[in-house]
């Protein structure tokens, strides 16, 4: 049983350690100048919000025009208020359904 808990907690992401770890590669897009950001396909699982939380918050992307992809009528509204949570951006994403 332990070994299994063992295996499954080396399964979990840990957020903080993979932001820390990855500083350089922020830093680095940090460095560059964002125009367009586009999040095709992704739910911005509450999983996912500490890596959205860690890009919304370089100075490199807080002009860009953000472009949003969602799936269905239900899920735009959900992304849309998600994005705005995460972000805390002043600006509104541009919301694309995929078909």
């Amino acid at each position: 049983m332990k070994c299994f808990q063992e295996l499954i907690g080396s399964l979990k992401k840990l957020p903080s350690n993979n932001i820390a770890y990855y500083t350089d590669y922020f830093t680095l897009l940090n460095g560059l100048k964002f125009t367009e950001v586009c999040i095709w396909g992704h739910s911005l699982a509450d999983v996912d919000v500490p890596y959205f939380e860690k890009f919304f918050s370089l100075e490199s992307v807080k002009f860009a025009k953000w472009y949003v992809s969602y799936h269905g009528a239900k899920e735009r509204d959900k992304l849309y208020l998600k994005f705005f949570r995460i972000s805390r951006l002043k600006k509104l994403p541009c919301m694309m359904e995929l078909v």
